[in-house]
Order: structure tokens, then sequence, then C-alpha cells
């Protein structure tokens, strides 16, 4: 008798283990930089090592972004228009060549014009790569600043996020604990972390290699920021709270791209082939 109610709680625990596999975080951004606040929800989804990042409706139309640790692949899904893109680390190397080698054209094409003709290919050059290629940023520091506060009815502490010795970032962080996030949970954010360092790594891909790692910050914050605020000299121009955390059974399906859906090159073109 007693080995059968250890053998039953036993199942049970492990069947609680597997039903919350996931996680939801719901958190509230608001931006300021239009003149007025725009308040938007986004949803980040974990299990595993997959992510979904349900972004609010812009442009007229709603986006996902799936990251798949398991495939080492981005997916980048257009509900509008029901597409979607790849990207992964095979793709951004094919790119890269090819902005090398019509960088390479153009430079020999350019040798043969007048230098008159030269300067003004070299300045229009300039201004339009200019924001695709944004200028490396400075080096920046996490400096905790020992202030402490309840945001949201979570405890967290106030880490800063300095460049060149201005504030561009606020943290509001409170250990993974109190979140109710397990190991696992945090590790998907790491794995995403990592993928984007090997992406970034290429150098032939400039423009990625400049962007900066958006997961680096969170791996060194030992916890979640609740609250995040973004400065532009000392006015805040988006902040992000987290509202709510929902431990959740979310299925195969719900890291997939939905049946029907078109597969996009980078080039915008379409394709047949499935991820």
């Amino acid at each position: 008798m007693k080995k059968a109610i250890i053998s039953f709680l036993i199942s049970g625990a492990l069947f609680a283990s597997n039903a919350f596999a996931g996680a939801v975080f719901t958190t509230e951004e608001k931006d300021f930089t239009a003149g007025q606040m725009n308040v938007e929800t986004q949803k980040i989804s974990v299990e595993g090592r997959k992510m979904r990042m349900d972004h609010p409706e812009r442009m007229g139309g709603k986006s996902t972004m799936i990251y798949r640790g398991d495939l080492e692949q981005v997916w980048n899904i257009d509900h509008s228009r029901k597409s979607y893109m790849v990207m992964d680390k095979r793709i951004m190397e094919t790119m890269g060549r090819q902005m090398s080698e019509a960088m390479k054209q153009m430079e020999e094409r350019m040798a043969q014009m007048p230098p008159e003709k030269q300067k003004m290919m070299k300045q229009i050059m300039k201004q339009r790569m200019q924001p695709q290629t944004p200028p490396e940023e400075a080096p920046s520091v996490l400096k905790d600043t020992g202030i402490t506060n309840t945001v949201n009815g979570y405890p967290c502490k106030r880490v800063d996020l300095l460049r060149n010795g201005r504030k561009v970032r606020e943290y509001w962080v409170t250990p993974w604990k109190n979140i109710g996030a397990k190991k696992e949970i945090l590790e998907v954010f790491k794995d995403m972390g990592r993928f984007f360092e090997k992406m970034t790594a290429n150098k032939r891909s400039s423009a990625m290699q400049k962007r900066k790692n958006p997961f680096s910050d969170l791996d060194k914050l030992n916890g979640y920021p609740v609250l995040v605020k973004r400065f532009q000299g000392t006015q805040v121009t988006r902040e992000s709270l987290l509202k709510s955390v929902d431990k959740t059974e979310l299925g195969r399906a719900f890291f997939e791209v939905p049946p029907g859906y078109t597969k996009m090159r980078m080039s915008g073109r379409r394709s047949k082939v499935r991820p």
C-alpha cells in the first residue's frame, strides 16, 4: 500500500512538472517618442529551447518572432501577409558575401570614374549606408545602484546601464525565483543570446556585427527586469513593465509557422521550402 502511494505521488509530481513546462511573460510597452504616450502589450513565451515573441499591431499588421534553439533559426512571421522569413548563420553568411561582392564591384567601377565623380559617389554611398550600419556602440557598464523598491508587487533593485558615463537604460531587477521561473526558462534567454553572438560573429556582415546583442545584459543582471526604462539624454523614451508570468503547457504547434504561410527569402522573394 505504501509503495502504491509513493508511486502515485512520484508520478503526480512528474506530471505536474511536465504540465507546466512553459511560461508566458506579458509586458506593457510605453513609447514616448511620438510626442504622446503610446501603450501596447507584448507577450514573450518560452518553453525548452524555444521562444516566441508576439508583437502588437504595427504598420497595419501583427508580427511574431519565433526562436528555435533546437534548429538554430529565427523565424520572422508577418501575419497580415501570411508569410515568414528564416534567419540563420548560413543565410547571414550568404548575405554578407553578396554584400561584399556588390561593394567590390561598385569600387571597381568607381575606380574608373573621374575624381569629382568618385567623391560624389562616395558621399551618396555613405548617406545610403548610414541607416543600415549604425556607428559602433561604446562599451557599456552595468552599475548596481543599491536602490531598492517594489515594482508591480515584485521586490526589485535598480541597475543602471551606463555608456560613456551616461545612463542609457534603467533596470529594476527581481530574482528569478520571485517570478517562479525555472532554470530552463532562464537558459532559453541565454541560449538565444548565444545565437545572436554567433550571428554577429560573421565579420562579413558588418551591419549585424555592430548591433548589440539584446540579451547580453539579461545574462548579467542575475534576475529578470520587471521594469526597463530607456533614456535619451535625461528623457525617458520607452518603458517596459512586466505585468504577469503565467505557467502553461504551450505545445509544439505554438512554436511553428501557421499552416498555409509562404516562406520568403531575405530579398523578399517567395520560396516553396519550409524550415
